[in-house]
């Protein structure tokens, strides 16, 4: 069996082969996993008071440059990963992720770690690796030893 390496997939989407995306900068590429504040996974994002229904990632240059402005997308937070299309131009950003409500608003009581910066490179992904982000229990949750899983 022949095994295919990465930058030769990686060179055939930027040649139009296949289904790929087209590429027009770089990538960002987020997970995250909801935990209780005694840092025990919770049961899903309904289990969080309030719950979280998106996350909002921002994407801030560090840097007054031409071409690069803030930028946000939002992912439904049941994904646990998403990354945005190859559009964000190259540069350096603080890069954050922020819990929303069902009403689209930041979530109360629910903290989620400060901006990392990052660089993103034309036709690459940056990753932001798992972030962590801690919110109360639902009482609509079972709340035993820290654990908050839906009953």
């Amino acid at each position: 069996m022949t095994r295919v390496l990465p930058g030769v997939l990686f060179a055939l989407c930027l040649l139009g082969v296949g289904a790929c995306e087209d590429v027009n900068g770089g990538a960002v590429e987020v997970a995250w996993s909801l935990r209780s504040e005694a840092g025990y996974p919770l049961g899903g994002c309904d289990c969080s008071d309030p719950p979280v229904s998106r996350l909002r990632l921002t994407l801030t240059p560090t840097v007054d440059e031409p071409g690069l402005m803030p930028q946000a997308y939002e992912f439904a937070c049941s994904r646990q990963r998403a990354a945005t299309a190859f559009e964000v131009p190259p540069g350096r950003y603080d890069m954050r992720l922020w819990a929303l409500d069902a009403q689209g608003e930041l979530a109360p009581k629910v903290v989620t770690p400060p901006p990392q910066v990052r660089t993103v490179v034309w036709g690459q992904p940056a990753s932001l690796e798992v972030q962590h982000v801690v919110a109360p229990c639902a009482s609509r949750c079972a709340n035993k030893n820290g654990m908050c899983t839906a009953q």
